[in-house]
């Protein structure tokens, strides 16, 4: 197929992708889901072309956050989600970053930039969108030992991160129980 027959509706996703990541004034971000379910199957390759599966992860407490370059809040979440994998890292917390930019090339930089540690998956097809119920930009998702979902928020807000960190580490208390 040619480029042409892809970039539009990459352009268009984009655009909605995009369209999610705008924050209204005064509007906190979503939860979506609270109750321990089932995650969906992830298989994505990392920077340097590794495949790599959520299932490697198993036994952690897993904050998967799904972002783009191109998303305000993303920029102000992903230097807060650095913060928690380096505090609750030795704890048993995995943070992993689905970018869902349709270009890549210029991953590496961004990361450097917000001075990411933690794992990044390349999804430039958005693949995970469906599966993983993503409507908007970023959506974290937290995750438990055992890989159930525990809670899901769609947007962000410095509250947030309160929030966040009081889940984790509710789930790492319990997996040390």
């Amino acid at each position: 197929m040619s480029a042409s027959r892809h970039s539009l509706p990459l352009t268009l996703l984009a655009a909605a992708l995009a369209a999610g990541c705008a924050r209204d004034s005064g509007s906190a971000p979503v939860v979506e889901s609270s109750k321990a379910a089932g995650a969906p199957r992830l298989e994505l390759k990392d920077l340097s072309g590794r495949s790599v599966r959520l299932s490697d992860f198993q036994g952690k407490v897993v904050l998967l956050d799904f972002w783009a370059t191109y998303c305000g809040p993303c920029h102000e979440s992903i230097p807060e989600f650095e913060a928690l994998y380096r505090r609750y890292r030795p704890q048993g917390l995995e943070v992993i970053g689905v970018s869902m930019d349709a270009f890549t090339e210029h991953i590496k930089v961004f990361m450097d930039e917000k001075g990411m540690t933690y794992t990044v998956l390349l999804d430039p097809e958005q693949a995970t969108q469906g599966p993983w119920a993503v409507r908007g930009l970023p959506t974290t998702v937290l995750l438990d030992r055992s890989g159930q979902v525990r809670k899901r928020w769609t947007g962000y807000d410095p509250a947030l991160k309160i929030e966040i960190e009081k889940e984790i580490a509710t789930l790492l208390r319990e997996g040390n129980s």
